[in-house]
């Protein structure tokens, strides 16, 4: 804590880690259990050390509790119960910090409240969270924010915890990152900025090297969210290659920006981390022949790239963008293989992903050497002989190994050829709202790249704004249904819903159309939404008796902040979806 003071950096703990106390070092034995409601002098004594040690250092102090090991908190029972037992809590960490820390600095001391997973249903319990504590809100490990304040919480400054890195259910994604900087900007400066969750942003970013690029737009989008708009990833991305590159290599810098979208692209469609064999399984010939020359052609362009730069900077190209490149092109042309399920491919694969490792231990005499994981094989973290949860990776030949993995994939494209699909930023019309809210293509975002966002996502500012599409039917008959296919968001806030209104050739009829899995019963391990943040999208079906064959006219129009709607397309009802992620 000393040294983070020297150099300017405030000390705070997590969601599972309360009063500046890591309980990882909890002696079970010679303090007993984790359990306020059994064993509360003994973890009142544990605090009240850090608070009296801690106290005259700059620091954020979070308060609550959970159980040890980002486990959820014991001693409470039904929602009433843990209600009464968190507040119980909040009332001794608030007179510890009044009594310890206040005085030394003649100010109240800093303090965050993070809702985090099983805690966020407490919280819309009733829970009183003390005056002045920041409400840092939390997405749900995949980068969707579970909810906002809304006015019940307007008395509270807020905040966001956010990751681009999980280790955890359905799956984790730890290897390689490959969340887009549009994709952030819209969930953080789009969303979270524009409805008083600015005042604590909190980034999990796990391994911090495969995150560099992530951790530079974060922070560039916090400390100006306004400064940005729904062209942040292409900005941010050229700014950030002409920094590499140098000012005067501005085609070069466009060149490297256009590589990186491409890359983000990629793993939006999936996550290397999150391919399987459910995945590939569903996917056609087509779209595994387009996929396969995607990922070839991501290779292809980052050794060229990478020949064009001096020998001197080789290496640190290689380690900033080469190697996760170059790892997608290698899992993604891996499962697109015809012998993905067999063993084969497995063993053809190890030493090519042995060689981009080898290689990345030797860059600058061996600076990052060791830093990646072993991907294809268990690792021996905590459980002796092997924990399969640890893997990284969990490729087509290795199926689940205990309850702890779901894998989840939605057909590819549930019937639908690829070249059906129309983009959402492809409408032929647009309309804003009385109060000036509009839908607009935001690079990065969506299995699209520019899926269309109701900006700004501010309740009733974008209600009315409407979206016109001409979608040709060439199939026999008339078509059966409507597709259209959401970003996997929540609700803005309770209260609140995430809706379309769409017409079908009769502008006077519409139906009111749900973003599936986005009403907040359900955590990303919950139903519908294990799919949803695998995937990257939902898809919702609407049928209408007004489909006909050849164009037909469709109005998609704003009912509530915060909807993404990516692309659309028709489909006949013989091909029925055979995943969670529709109605």
């Amino acid at each position: 804590m000393a040294l983070a003071a020297d150099m300017g950096i405030v000390i705070g703990t997590s969601h599972c880690e309360p009063m500046l106390r890591n309980n990882v070092y909890w002696d079970r034995g010679a303090k007993g259990e984790w359990n306020y409601a059994t064993n509360k002098a003994n973890i009142d004594e544990y605090w009240r050390w850090a608070a009296e040690h801690y106290g005259g250092c700059e620091a954020q102090w979070t308060l609550g509790i959970r159980g040890t090991h980002d486990e959820p908190m014991k001693g409470a029972g039904d929602a009433s119960s843990k209600v009464a037992l968190m507040e119980s809590v909040f009332a001794v960490q608030t007179n510890m910090l009044a009594k310890y820390v206040a005085p030394r600095h003649d100010a109240p001391p800093s303090t965050i409240f993070i809702p985090y997973k099983e805690v966020l249903p407490i919280y819309d319990s009733g829970l009183n969270v003390p005056d002045s504590t920041s409400i840092v809100w939390v997405d749900d490990n995949f980068g969707y924010v579970r909810r906002l304040g809304g006015p019940c919480a307007a008395s509270h400054p807020g905040g966001i915890y956010w990751h681009v890195s999980y280790f955890g259910g359905p799956h984790s994604y730890t290897h390689v990152c490959t969340t887009a900087p549009g994709f952030i900007w819209y969930e953080l400066a789009a969303k979270c900025a524009a409805n008083n969750a600015r005042e604590v942003w909190v980034m999990n970013v796990g391994d911090f090297k495969p995150a560099d690029i992530a951790i530079d737009a974060y922070a560039r989008f916090a400390w100006a969210p306004e400064a940005w708009g729904a062209d942040a990833q292409t900005r941010f991305l050229e700014g950030w290659a002409r920094r590499f590159l140098g000012a005067s290599q501005v085609s070069l810098a466009q060149r490297v920006a256009a590589h990186l979208s491409e890359y983000y692209r990629l793993g939006t469609i999936r996550k290397p981390e999150l391919m399987c064999r459910q995945w590939i399984a569903k996917l056609t010939d087509a779209e595994k022949a387009a996929l396969a020359a995607d990922y070839a052609a991501l290779a292809r362009e980052d050794a060229a790239i990478e020949a064009l730069l001096a020998p001197g900077w080789r290496d640190s190209w290689y380690e900033a963008v080469g190697y996760q490149a170059r790892f997608m092109s290698e899992a993604g042309l891996a499962f697109m293989g015809s012998d993905a399920l067999e063993e084969s491919a497995r063993e053809r694969l190890r030493p090519r992903l042995a060689a981009l490792t080898a290689r990345y231990d030797d860059v600058f005499g061996g600076k990052w050497r060791r830093f990646w994981f072993d991907t294809l094989d268990a690792k021996e973290w905590w459980c002796p002989g092997g924990n399969n949860w640890a893997s990284q990776m969990q490729w087509p030949w290795k199926e689940p190994g205990d309850k702890r993995h779901w894998f989840h994939a939605t057909a590819g494209g549930d019937g639908i050829a690829p070249g059906d699909w129309v983009d959402a930023a492809d409408a032929k019309a647009s309309g804003v709202s009385c109060r000036g809210g509009a839908w607009k293509a935001v690079a990065g975002l969506g299995i699209s790249s520019r899926a269309m966002a109701l900006l700004p996502v501010v309740d009733g500012v974008g209600e009315g704004a409407w979206l016109e599409y001409e979608l040709e039917w060439k199939g026999e008959g008339a078509p059966d249904e409507l597709v259209l296919q959401f970003l996997p968001d929540y609700r803005l806030y309770p209260g609140l819903k995430l809706r379309v209104s769409v017409a079908v050739n009769s502008p006077s009829e519409s139906i009111v159309v749900e973003v599936p899995h986005s009403d907040g019963s359900s955590d990303e391990n919950g139903p519908g939404r294990s799919a949803a943040v695998q995937d990257g999208f939902v898809r919702a079906f609407v049928k209408s008796a007004h489909l006909h064959p050849g164009v037909n006219r469709i109005r998609i129009t704003a009912v509530d902040p915060g909807v993404v709607l990516d692309r659309l397309a028709l489909r006949a009802v013989a091909h029925k979806s055979n995943g969670p992620n529709g109605l």
